[in-house]
């Protein structure tokens, strides 16, 4: 779910976000995900390739969180110094209300959001190796080319997203590298939820 709210004009902050767009780069998998073996760009690299290239053109990322009826939610604001803006709200689900688990979901939602509204992709260290020699514009091309699969019952992959729920709270491991939809997250809580008290009832 994400809400979009907007200044009356957004000529300034456009013109400003283009600019920066054309500056700034693509962030790099520089993180490792253990239970899917998968790379990914974490907050600190996203946050040091988009902010002095934003800055540098008047803008600025605001990034509040929240949380209740057991949902964490993220608020992004983009900034512009003539005061425009443009703010959206997204948010995730989480099992274990902690600590631990309320801030591993913001840090996803962060890292996302931000490369969102930057439209950055997140490039993988290899890759870049491999192609050093060919324009950045093929590889951006070929990075946003790839899209995640979705999340289906009875694969190897549903097992490792229910083990990944039991074990985190919620499927923040998952969406680095799955697509799933709110129907299919609610299978997953539910068939997680009930196997403790199937295994006590046997």
């Amino acid at each position: 779910m994400s809400n979009v709210t907007k200044s009356e004009s957004l000529k300034e902050l456009a013109s400003a976000l283009a600019k920066a767009q054309a500056e700034i780069g693509n962030a790099a998998k520089n993180s490792k995900n253990p239970h899917f073996k998968s790379s990914y760009a974490d907050l600190a690299e996203i946050l040091n390739t988009t902010r002095p290239v934003l800055s540098k053109h008047g803008l600025s990322v605001v990034q509040m969180p929240g949380y209740g009826e057991q949902l964490v939610t993220l608020t992004t604001l983009l900034m512009h110094s003539s005061g425009e803006y443009i703010e959206s709200e997204c948010c995730t689900p989480i099992a274990k209300h902690d600590a631990q688990q309320v801030g591993s979901a913001l840090t996803y939602l962060r890292r996302y959001s931000l490369a969102a509204v930057c439209g950055i992709a997140q490039e993988d260290d290899d890759g870049n190796a491999a192609t050093a020699a060919a324009p950045r514009q093929q590889a951006q091309k070929a990075a946003q080319a790839q899209s995640k699969p979705a999340l289906k019952p009875g694969t190897k992959a549903w097992g490792n997203a229910i083990a990944a729920y039991k074990r985190d709270g919620n499927l923040v491991a998952v969406l680095e590298h799955m697509e799933i939809s709110p129907e299919v997250r609610r299978m997953i809580m539910e068939e997680a939820n009930s196997e403790p008290a199937q295994a006590g009832a046997a």
